[in-house]
């Protein structure tokens, strides 16, 4: 679950009134709150710069320019650059001393730099490799910059979004509690004049009902909430950010021990005990634990069939009741609309239990190829390492693309270069072992990437030698020209789960396609 991720949506289980017009007075301004808390937080500028500045952005064009001596990508590098720079100094005019776009803007000066000496060389006619040693750019400082950026924006977000919530609620259950005893007052009050019409019993009452309703200057209820999901058969944890808000921890927590490192001590063997249970017997559970200084009441709701539990945290903290009458008059329609929202939540779980399940697996396929795209090719990369460390297995890496593919596009239209696509993939696809732990994904474009289990770079240039054979053999399907055929280029390394980081030898097998298309280019020119 995303941050863009937290609660709006939860239980209140306290008596309901009958409408009156004590409680009827405020049913406007309640909806008004209903609204306020259903309000989604706004996005900031750091996911546009990393579009910008990430795959496909800056870097990647800035490359292309460097091997390719395209000035196409390099207008196309330039404009993303100040594009980049435009939102840096927005950003920087509304607050000027943000830590994050300084820290940024420094770095895209230095990129500004580098393009501009970059240029200079290739139009002295400096060779790609000189030129690509020289300059020495890559994307991660400004990608650690943007994402220490969008950790601090998505903190204090969630952090403010729970406080206000938890002040919100604690403020309608102390206003109902509040009614309903005021609302019994004035029957017994009523009831008494009628029998027995005597000011001393009236008076006795009243000061009973004002001793009750004096006791409530402190309410216990929820002040702040998470959600995260446990995976039984792994026991990982998902979309666990607003578990690390919720406790202010240092980060987001993967496993199911990192996630009850951050419960209180005294909570942690229940809560593990409790999850485990729910999974094993596909049943719901709520209960409260007690963590010394604070208290928490956990709901666990188990989904597939008891291959994963979603467990929500309230935490319950004492508020003090006089914080309250601020927002009662904005509250009290939440009391109208509390049980239709459990109702349509617990009506509704089934189909989001499916549509979750449809989401996750959407997310992680390119609907074009239906390959893996570039989010269900990192997962999958990131399990196959595990299992190829535990195994003292090596990967074979190959990142593959489509040569002239612009011009296929340009001279058929973009039908028959999807066509194309499809067509590499389907190859790629047809030479992997779908149960060996092999991966096709497709990083962009017509670029393609391709992990071999168990396999070495040699493994790679002969998938690759056996993918252009049958290329060879294949017209592109609905091709005015049916003597044109799918060309390729690629690049492969081999991966040492035990030393090497994936992302820097996927890297070194994008500079071997790049070598590659340099190479094949030279040696056209020379026959």
């Amino acid at each position: 679950m995303d941050r863009t991720n937290s609660v709006n949506e939860f239980a209140l289980r306290a008596p309901k009134p009958r409408q009156n017009g004590l409680i009827g007075t405020f049913s406007k301004q309640l909806m008004l709150a209903a609204l306020f808390i259903a309000a989604p937080a706004q996005a900031t500028d750091a996911t546009e710069l990393r579009k910008l500045l990430g795959y496909g952005g800056f870097i990647h064009n800035l490359k292309n320019y460097v091997l390719r001596n395209d000035n196409t990508h390099h207008e196309t590098a330039a404009l993303q650059l100040e594009q980049s720079l435009q939102i840096l100094n927005d950003t920087l005019a509304a607050n000027p001393g943000h830590e994050h776009a300084l820290a940024l803007n420094a770095t895209l000066t230095q990129y500004r730099e580098q393009l501009a000496t970059a240029q200079r060389m290739i139009e002295a006619g400096a060779d790609p490799a000189t030129v690509d040693d020289a300059i020495m750019v890559n994307d991660s400082a400004a990608l650690a910059a943007l994402e220490r950026w969008d950790a601090q924006d998505n903190l204090a977000a969630e952090r403010a979004a729970l406080t206000v919530q938890g002040i919100q609620v604690a403020a309608l259950v102390a206003f109902l509690i509040a009614a309903a005893i005021y609302a019994r007052y004035w029957r017994a009050r009523t009831l008494t004049r009628r029998v027995l019409a005597k000011n001393a019993d009236l008076e006795q009452r009243d000061r009973h009902i004002g001793l009750l309703l004096s006791a409530l200057s402190e309410v216990r209820d929820t002040a702040g909430i998470a959600i995260f999901e446990y995976d039984a058969q792994t026991r990982n944890v998902h979309k666990s950010n607003s578990l690390a808000s919720l406790f202010q921890g240092d980060s987001t927590p993967k496993t199911l021990g990192d996630a009850l490192a951050l419960f209180p001590e005294q909570c942690r063997e229940l809560v593990k005990r409790n999850l485990s249970q729910s999974a094993a017997l596909d049943t719901r559970r709520e209960f409260e634990a007690d963590g010394g200084d604070m208290r928490l009441r956990i709901t666990l709701e188990p989904i597939n069939d008891g291959a994963s539990v979603l467990c929500m945290v309230q935490r319950q903290l004492t508020v003090p009741r006089e914080s309250l009458e601020e927002q009662r008059k904005t509250l009290s329609d939440l009391a109208d609309t509390r049980a239709d929202r459990i109702r349509k939540l617990r009506a509704g779980l089934k189909k989001a239990q499916i549509d979750l399940v449809n989401l996750q697996k959407a997310a992680h396929k390119d609907p074009l190829t239906n390959t893996l795209n570039r989010l269900g090719f990192g997962e999958r990369l990131r399990s196959e390492v595990q299992r190829a460390r535990r195994k003292d297995q090596t990967l074979g890496i190959l990142m593959v693309d489509i040569d002239h593919f612009k011009e296929v596009n340009d001279t058929y239209g973009h039908a028959v270069g999807d066509n194309a696509l499809q067509l590499l993939a389907n190859t790629l696809e047809g030479l992997v072992r779908s149960q060996g732990g092999d991966i096709v994904g497709r990083l962009g474009g017509d670029e393609f990437i391709v992990v071999l289990a168990d396999a070495t770079a040699a493994h790679g240039e002969r998938t690759l030698k056996m993918a252009r054979a049958m290329l060879n053999e294949e017209p592109i399907p609905d091709c005015p020209d049916e003597t044109r055929r799918v060309k390729i280029s690629g690049g492969a390394v081999t991966l040492n789960p035990a030393t090497d980081e994936p992302g820097e030898v996927i890297k070194l097998a994008d500079a071997a396609l790049y070598r590659q298309k340099e190479v094949r280019h030279l040696h056209s020119s020379t026959t």
